[in-house]
């Protein structure tokens, strides 16, 4: 249906976008781990949108080529895999090319969620829904992870959560169209079977 096909793209919107918003909490946790100094910090988040900059831009060509579901489960996997090694790293130089793996992975996701979604007829509901999503996701975690897992399970835990709730929400992708030729019904964007993926997801 519209509405679940709204709400499958900005739920994978938001997993693609999950590095990035939680990028205060992370870069934080990140540096009490590793004892960073602050030069290492500004090197950390540049790295991360960096590899997040490389994928957005070139988007152009290749955005309309890959097959949606498989590119968005195969590049969620591979980010959260990339934030399972964060609490491995060891090296400064390791964590640098972790973290810019983690934000052009995760990037995939997002550049095949705003296709989807600017396809609509009324692409400014589809935005909104897409930022309310954006917003909310990241906003449970920036308060429920160091408040309740670091006390917990510390760093390790958290990247755990991190990686579960970006796979959690690309999910849904999976009952997006292969491309961009199969979008259009009657001018709204549509998924295919059932919405039990996306009520996973919010779950």
């Amino acid at each position: 249906s519209w509405s679940a096909a709204i709400i499958v793209g900005s739920i994978v919107a938001t997993a693609g976008g999950l590095m990035i918003n939680l990028m205060p909490l992370t870069i934080g946790l990140t540096a009490e781990k590793y004892l960073l100094e602050h030069s290492q910090l500004g090197w950390l988040a540049s790295a991360m949108l960096f590899g997040s900059f490389v994928v957005t831009a070139s988007a152009i060509w290749w955005v309309n080529k890959v097959r949606w579901p498989h590119a968005i489960v195969f590049s969620a996997t591979a980010a959260a895999l990339v934030v399972l090694a964060f609490p491995f790293a060891g090296r400064f130089e390791v964590l640098l090319i972790l973290w810019a793996c983690a934000g052009g992975c995760a990037a995939v996701c997002y550049c095949i969620a705003i296709r989807f979604l600017s396809e609509d007829a009324e692409p400014e509901r589809a935005f909104g829904s897409k930022m309310a999503f954006e917003i909310a996701i990241p906003a449970m975690l920036l308060l429920a992870i160091p408040v309740i897992v670091v006390p917990v399970l510390g760093y390790t835990g958290a990247m755990v959560v991190v990686a579960a709730v970006l796979v959690a929400c690309a999910l849904p992708g999976i009952r997006l169209p292969s491309g961009p030729t199969l979008l259009s019904n009657n001018d709204r964007i549509i998924v295919d079977g059932d919405s039990k993926y996306v009520w996973m997801a919010l779950v």
